[in-house]
């Protein structure tokens, strides 16, 4: 099974981030699925099925962004909360992966100035599962999926397995944050940084 959701984040330095969602296409067998600016994006076949949720807070706001320590970038209010959700019957998994990828804008940040900071929900409270790194491609992939684009940088991979014979539904939920590098100098022109997050799965 393939899969694939992606969100659209723009970080806009002395100006405004605004967070769109863009959601490209999902494959399975002969089946297509895509859509646009939907709260839940869905595909199904026989005893699967895989969504991508987005929490009500769809944007991350940040006005004349300066550059931030690793420590105050990680508890920063500004962040952007997402879930993956699987409903599997029978004995089976899912494997995914959370990857990043920079999109084409005027007056771009350098894409090495941007951090990236994700955390997973696990027993109620958040643990970090990406420590704060700075964006860069990563040319390979955990799975089989043909439509990955690995000009994009990997963020997390995961799975979704049932051992049983009855169905079984799980959730994973993310929370993610973004942030100018300390190290980074101030420019007295507006900059941006877009780039999307895609969901890649296969079984």
């Amino acid at each position: 099974m393939e899969n694939s959701d992606s969100k659209e984040i723009l970080l806009s330095i002395f100006g405004i981030a605004l967070l769109v969602l863009a959601v490209a296409g999902i494959s399975y067998a002969v089946f297509t699925f895509s859509e646009v600016g939907k709260r839940e994006n869905v595909i199904s076949t026989g005893g699967i099925t895989f969504s991508f949720i987005e929490s009500s807070k769809n944007t991350i706001h940040i006005t004349d962004a300066l550059p931030l320590s690793d420590s105050v970038g990680k508890v920063q209010n500004e962040y952007f909360d997402f879930s993956l959700e699987a409903v599997i019957q029978g004995k089976s998994t899912i494997y995914y992966e959370i990857r990043a990828k920079q999109m084409e804008v005027a007056d771009s940040i350098e894409p090495s100035k941007i951090k990236f900071y994700l955390e997973k929900e696990v027993a109620s409270s958040y643990q970090e599962v990406l420590k704060p790194t700075n964006f860069s491609i990563t040319r390979n992939s955990n799975i089989h999926n043909s439509n990955i684009d690995l000009s994009s940088m990997l963020l997390y991979s995961s799975s979704f397995t049932n051992n049983s014979e009855r169905n079984q539904k799980m959730t994973d939920q993310y929370r993610l944050r973004i942030w100018l590098d300390q190290n980074s100098s101030l420019e007295s022109t507006k900059k941006n940084f877009k780039f999307k997050v895609n969901v890649y799965a296969n079984m």
